[in-house]
């Protein structure tokens, strides 16, 4: 039996073992509250909600070195979301989000971005099975190397099932499965878009076990196959992963998670460079007397390219970041990364060959407020800059956002 139709067997299996799986005290939702903003319509408890994020200026919405257009923007975000209790044995969670995007004078711009979202557990004592649907359309930038917002579509299925004792003891095995792609005809730098629409299947085994009352060991192990859907394009991998890692309790003066590991990145097309390296993520964050938290994050993993014959990048970010409370509710923060792209394949250009090198700076400063029982308030003003020794690729951007989100 091929590997990926195994992987999505299992994906099946687990789903006809819903009921007699549940979820352990671990991995279990929250009941919805009335104090949480749920109101009761029949069997559903329902939350709408309303946001307006976004509100303020991009000194270069097209992301271009030169001929920097700027231009005022706003997004009108509503949502709703319906939970189903079915007794003690399960729970059906439902929420629909939409963006509204609209720009003052760049009215190609304009767009609107859709999710939807159906997630299933049941609960059997000390197992939790869990399943899911996401569908998601949205404009978007695919990633850090591509300065244009194309029209993307995708679909996630996944299926998971754990055992827990008490909240902080884990075993779990899920496999999920992901649909990629980008509408209409786009290009960069002469490559068709449609080179990044792809098909994932992922099986992932985890483990939790307790260190210390607020600190848990962690360990993952998965497989992906990734099948690129046009022909011809010897962009098809599979990739192995194996982390470790420790996870921080929310209560505890040092706050979050560390993973680190390898990875196998072996493209199916034997002329096409791969990867077996570190890889890992850490946000960290560190209570300083009572009103002030420091934070800091590092990440290194790969993503997909276009440029040239680079099937990818690896990326690395490291940054920093402080947040006071100045009262009960109104928030200062501020913080900056910074973060290098480096290409594994040289692009024959017209001076030479270039082995592509990006260093992306961002810096922010902001402020919330959230008044009790009304929407929250929120201003940030973000720097980005882009220093690559492609020239053609330097830009830089400043965003004013504002947001003021609401749970009726």
């Amino acid at each position: 039996m091929p590997p990926r139709a195994a992987a999505l067997l299992a994906a099946a299996a687990m789903a006809a073992a819903a009921s007699l799986a549940t979820a352990a005290d671990g991995e279990r939702p929250s009941p919805p509250a009335g104090a949480e903003g749920y109101l009761d319509a029949g069997p559903f408890h329902l939350r709408p909600g309303l946001a307006l994020k976004d509100l303020g200026y991009d000194s270069n919405v097209f992301l271009t070195r030169d001929d920097r257009v700027g231009d005022y923007t706003a997004t009108l975000a509503p949502s709703l979301e319906a939970v189903l209790l079915l007794g003690h044995r399960g729970r059906l969670d439902l929420k629909q989000e939409l963006d509204l995007v609209g720009f003052l004078e760049t009215s190609s711009q304009n767009h609107a971005d859709s999710r939807s979202t159906a997630r299933w557990w049941a609960f059997l004592g000390d197992f939790t099975y869990r399943g899911g649907l996401r569908h998601e359309t949205a404009r978007l930038r695919p990633s850090e190397e591509i300065d244009q917002r194309v029209r993307y579509q995708g679909g996630t299925l996944e299926s998971r099932l754990s055992w827990s004792r008490g909240e902080r003891t884990l075993l779990a095995a899920s496999a999920e499965h992901r649909r990629m792609g980008y509408a209409g005809d786009p290009r960069f730098f002469g490559n068709n878009l449609s080179d990044l629409d792809r098909d994932e299947t992922t099986a992932l085994l985890e483990a939790r076990l307790p260190l210390r009352p607020k600190t848990q060991a962690l360990v993952e192990a998965s497989r992906t196959w990734i099948d690129h859907r046009r022909p011809g394009l010897g962009r098809d991998v599979v990739s192995q992963r194996l982390v470790a890692g420790v996870l921080l309790d929310a209560s505890a003066l040092l706050q979050g998670e560390v993973r680190y590991g390898v990875l196998s990145f072996r493209p199916e097309d034997p002329a096409r460079a791969g990867y077996s390296g570190p890889v890992g993520q850490a946000a960290l964050r560190y209570r300083v007397l009572r009103r002030l938290r420091l934070g800091a994050e590092y990440a290194r993993d790969l993503e997909f390219s276009v440029f040239g014959d680079n099937l990818y990048y690896r990326r690395q970010t490291v940054g920093l970041s402080a947040a006071t409370a100045l009262t009960r509710r109104f928030h200062l923060e501020a913080g900056g990364s910074r973060s290098t792209l480096s290409y594994p394949v040289p692009v024959p250009l017209p001076a030479g060959d270039l082995l592509r090198e990006d260093t992306i700076h961002q810096a922010w400063v902001g402020w919330s407020y959230a008044p009790p029982g009304g929407p929250r308030y929120g201003v940030r003003v973000v720097r980005w800059d882009r220093d690559s020794n492609l020239d053609a690729e330097d830009d830089a951007q400043v965003r004013v956002v504002g947001e003021a989100s609401y749970v009726f």
